[in-house]
C-alpha cells in the first residue's frame, strides 16, 4: 500500500492521503477483501488522532471512526 500524506493539511489539522496504489499481486480472497475494505475506508478518513497513550491511531471520517491502528506487541 502506498500513499503520500499532505503535510499542509496536517498542519491544519486536517488528514488528508493521496489516493492510495495498491500492487497487483493476488492473495487469497480473505486477504483481498480485507484489503479492498481498508483501502476502501482509508480514502474516507480526514481525521486523525493519538489513543491509547500514544499507542495508537484513530483514523475517522469526523463523525465515525475508521480504522484504529495499534503498536503491536
Amino acid at each position: 500500500l502506498m500513499s503520500k500524506l499532505d503535510m499542509a493539511s496536517l498542519a491544519k489539522g486536517d488528514f488528508k492521503l493521496s489516493p492510495a496504489a495498491t500492487t497487483m499481486m493476488a492473495g487469497p480472497d480473505e486477504a483481498m477483501k480485507v484489503e479492498g475494505t481498508f483501502t476502501k475506508l482509508l480514502g474516507q478518513v480526514n481525521s486523525a488522532k493519538l489513543t491509547d497513550g500514544g499507542k495508537g491511531l484513530s483514523l475517522s471520517d469526523g463523525a465515525n471512526e475508521l480504522i484504529r491502528l495499534v503498536k503491536a506487541k
